[in-house]
């Protein structure tokens, strides 16, 4: 049981155990599964668009700038400790990874973009689980930028 290659797609074959009352799945068939690792009920979740939007400086409100203005420095420093990580002792992988689950999501205030602080949890392809932050009820995130003269887009 060895993996195969095919136009660049990885096929794992796997042995799946499932109730068959119906003999619906028979010997030699195949299936496309999902496998559930986690799951949240009654969360708050956030489009993950609005995690990877990141402002033009000239948008956001002084207080924030920090947060946008020299960020290839900041990528740098992640890639040097991720290089890193296996040397640090448990209690400092742990910190570090907790660090990563930091993040900033961007609000409309007063005509500028405000950060807003979150702690990111479980993932899929469109949401992010936030488990701490100081998003409120109705406060509506920032996943992009129109810009004038340009219809349609997201």
């Amino acid at each position: 049981m060895n993996a195969t290659t095919a136009q660049n797609v990885v096929t794992y074959p796997v042995i799946v155990s499932a109730t068959n009352p119906e003999m619906k799945l028979l010997p030699g068939m195949t299936a496309s599964i999902s496998f559930e690792v986690d799951k949240r009920n009654d969360v708050i979740k956030v489009p993950n668009s609005a995690l990877r939007f990141f402002p033009n400086p000239k948008q956001v409100r002084k207080e924030d700038r920090s947060l946008v203005e020299g960020t290839a420095e900041a990528t740098d420093e992640e890639g040097k400790a991720v290089q890193s990580e296996r040397s640090l002792s448990a209690g400092e992988r742990s910190e570090l990874r907790s660090k990563r689950n930091q993040r900033h999501v961007w609000i409309v205030e007063e005509g500028l973009l405000r950060a807003v602080s979150i702690e990111t949890g479980l993932s899929d392809s469109q949401f992010t689980e936030m488990l701490r932050g100081d998003l409120q009820p109705g406060d509506k995130l920032v996943i992009g930028i129109q810009l004038p003269g340009v219809s349609g887009g997201r």
